[in-house]
């Protein structure tokens, strides 16, 4: 890295660990929990090429049938060096904010340098990698564990469109055929890291419309070749997605499209206030759908279309700003258009698009004040209070305890933000406030009532309320039938009831639901056993065995073989 890189790569760095130096112990939290730590399949590192051919290893959540094996197969590799121990999860994803956050230094040089304009505005590079890196609204990204999955598509999505970018400065076709497959590649691995990754496509189109020259016919022309390779790459990855899957995306059942626009089209002026004013921030909105205009809808249409307008007329003097302004709009197009996703407003979905306003911002502002003496003085006082406000930030997710008494505080009317609170409590042993909280949560109208049903049946079980947890439990699965963690509460609660019959047939269920699920087998053939059908439970003891990955579940089995096999010779 030559010295003019050198230095500004060590002042992000410095700055980000600075201002992220109070996260290394951060708690899990929400989708944490299925994706890492309830989720045994990513514990072992030889099952990670299975994590590319099988859709839904990443959660133990069996709806939740994600295909972003590049992501999970990160956490692999923590849980690997550190287990459950948090602080590596939080050294990976602020090491890749560091990339990110380089990477966006160079490609503002680079468009910066494309328009001519990069002498004149020298600092607008350094300084935009700098707000984006410490800019309160990446804490959703960079602190919260599983957003890690947007920050790597960010990454392999910059990476690409960099070598892109630098593929057409080099008159040697090898080298160019070189960066451009290199830059395919990365678009690939974008991809199996998070599908919001192909907004590359509708960068490289961005860019060539406004940097290639000649007549509207040659520029349409010029789009279409360069876009190609990528809709080809993006044509692979959607035919995995379909073989494996069985559908490209899978839309949320819980409002059609229409809401859901609606909905987003709202969220952005929330967008644009947090961008200019991150205060009151919050890590679960769960914001009610907009289910008809009213005026809000109008105002944020408006809003966006006299923006997109404000674009095109400064763009058309200034590409710089016309390419990063619609950098942002093309970064949010995924997840706030037209396919309806549970979470109407996540702020960690501003990660990458908040680069484009950032960049558009700052140019403008370069240009403004371009005479301005004290410009620097006033970059660095932007660049601290960022700095202490997302360290502050920062303190409200280092314990989990902190983080939902925080999201309850913001939203008290979300009936996930006393789920999540109750669920706290549950981890912590106040059953009789988690209990409360639950009920709080079912009043409202949860839209996750099998696992408030779930958390209910376990505070009950360790109060000792056999009947009422199996009650509950079995609520759980009426909701939502294709879990296998409450199959096996129901069941244990049987078996420990002595009701070994009972256990039987909850643990049958699961086997002939979840085929192959070796603990749902083991399960079965303690029940078998305790009811005297040896035979029975040396078959499922053996299925167990054959189903178990790990080694400490193949003793298991192994052990409980030998122990029916004493029971039939009469030892």
């Amino acid at each position: 890295m030559t010295s003019k890189y050198l230095k500004p790569a060590a002042i992000i760095l410095a700055l980000v660990l600075i201002s992220y130096s109070n996260t290394f112990g951060a708690a899990y939290f929400l989708d944490d929990y299925h994706q890492a730590v309830d989720n045994h399949l990513i514990k072992y590192l030889h099952l990670i090429p299975k994590l590319f051919v099988t859709p839904g290893l990443g959660s133990s959540i069996a709806r939740n049938t994600g295909y972003r094996p590049i992501t999970y197969a990160s956490f692999s590799i923590n849980y690997a060096i550190s287990g459950s121990n948090v602080w590596s999860y939080h050294v990976f994803n602020i090491l890749l904010h560091f990339l990110n956050c380089f990477l966006a230094f160079l490609i503002v040089r680079a468009i910066l340098k494309r328009s001519g304009d990069l002498e004149n505005r020298s600092s607008v590079p350094i300084f935009t990698a700098l707000v984006f890196a410490l800019h309160p609204i990446q804490t959703a990204a960079v602190t919260y564990i599983s957003g890690r999955a947007g920050m790597l598509a960010a990454f392999f999505a910059m990476l690409s469109f960099l070598l892109f970018v630098r593929s057409r400065d080099y008159p040697d076709i090898r080298k160019r055929c070189i960066l451009f497959f290199l830059s395919a590649l990365a678009f690939l691995a974008g991809l199996l890291a998070k599908e919001n990754a192909v907004v590359l496509v509708g960068f490289v189109a961005l860019y060539e419309t406004l940097f290639s020259g000649g007549t509207p016919s040659a520029r349409a022309k010029r789009v279409l070749l360069s876009s190609l390779p990528f809709l080809l790459v993006l044509a692979f990855y959607l035919g995995i997605k379909k073989v494996l899957q069985g559908y490209f995306s899978k839309p949320d059942e819980l409002f059609g499209t229409g809401v859901y626009l609606m909905s987003e089209a709202k969220v952005i002026l929330l967008y644009m206030r947090l961008m200019l004013f991150p205060m009151n921030q919050n890590s679960d909105y769960d914001l009610t759908p907009v289910r008809s205009v009213d005026g809000g809808v109008i105002v944020s249409a408006l809003f966006i279309v006299l923006l997109l307008v404000l674009i095109y007329r400064i763009g058309r003097r200034d590409k710089a700003v016309a390419f990063f302004g619609g950098w942002f709009f093309i970064a949010l197009f995924p997840e706030c258009s037209f396919i309806p996703i549970t979470d109407i407003a996540v702020e960690y979905r501003l990660y990458l698009p908040s680069l484009g306003l950032i960049a558009a911002s700052i140019i403008l502002l370069n240009k403004a004040t371009g005479r301005l003496r004290y410009r620097k003085i006033a970059a660095a006082i932007v660049v601290i209070l960022f700095c202490v406000l997302t360290f502050a930030r920062n303190s409200v997710w280092a314990t989990e305890g902190g983080l939902v008494r925080d999201v309850l505080k913001k939203a008290p009317y979300s009936a996930r933000a006393h789920g999540n609170y109750a669920y706290f409590l549950l981890e912590h042993e106040d059953y009789d406030g988690a209990i409360k909280e639950i009920g709080a949560a079912l009043k409202i109208g949860s839209p996750l009532r099998f696992i408030d049903y779930y958390n209910l049946g376990v505070c009950y079980y360790h109060q000792g309320k056999t009947e009422a947890a199996a009650e509950s439990f079995m609520k759980s699965i009426k909701d939502y039938p294709d879990s296998t963690q409450v199959y096996e509460k129901l069941g244990e609660v049987y078996f420990e009831s002595c009701r070994y019959a009972d256990a039987a047939g909850i643990f049958l269920k699961e086997t002939e639901r979840f085929k192959g699920d070796p603990q749902a087998h083991y399960n079965l053939a303690l029940s078998y056993m305790m009811l005297g059908r040896n035979e029975d439970a040396t078959e499922q003891a053996l299925m167990a065995l054959k189903y178990f990955e790990d080694e400490e579940g193949k003793k298991q089995a192994y052990d409980l073989i030998d122990r029916l096999g004493d029971k039939g010779a009469g030892r």
